[in-house]
């Protein structure tokens, strides 16, 4: 019979990870400034995670800045990366659950069901 969404999602993660590591470890080669391509030092990778979440930070700031009134050019506030991060992340988690519903042939009222929001999660990075 036909694969689950679920399944087809997953092998899309996997061939989307291939691509994603190595551009996450040039990303942490040029925070360090390095020249030469071929060599690797540990703390690469982490370098690139941290350079890809920190270009988030301005964009979760604004959003704090906003849920609690206050303009773009307002200074910040304790509390407005926090404020901005739930509002960001509430807007992907119910994406989240309705394309965990479609990754196992449900319709998008159904109910909840454990790994629907994983399902989701690996579905839309497998598309990136």
């Amino acid at each position: 019979g036909p694969f689950p969404g679920w399944v087809k999602s997953a092998a899309g993660l996997g061939a989307n990870a291939r691509d994603l590591v190595p551009y996450l470890i040039g990303r942490g080669k040029r925070f360090r400034h390095d020249d030469k391509e071929d060599r690797f030092v540990v703390g690469d990778l982490a370098a690139g995670v941290l350079g890809s979440f920190s270009d988030n930070i301005g964009k979760f700031l604004d959003k704090g800045k906003s849920v609690r009134g206050a303009e773009r050019e307002d200074g910040y506030q304790f509390g407005d990366l926090t404020r901005g991060m739930v509002k960001c992340g509430k807007g992907k988690l119910k994406k989240a659950l309705k394309e965990g519903r479609a990754a196992r042939d449900a319709p998008p009222d159904a109910n909840y069901r454990p790994g629907d929001i994983t399902r989701g999660l690996i579905a839309d990075l497998a598309r990136k």
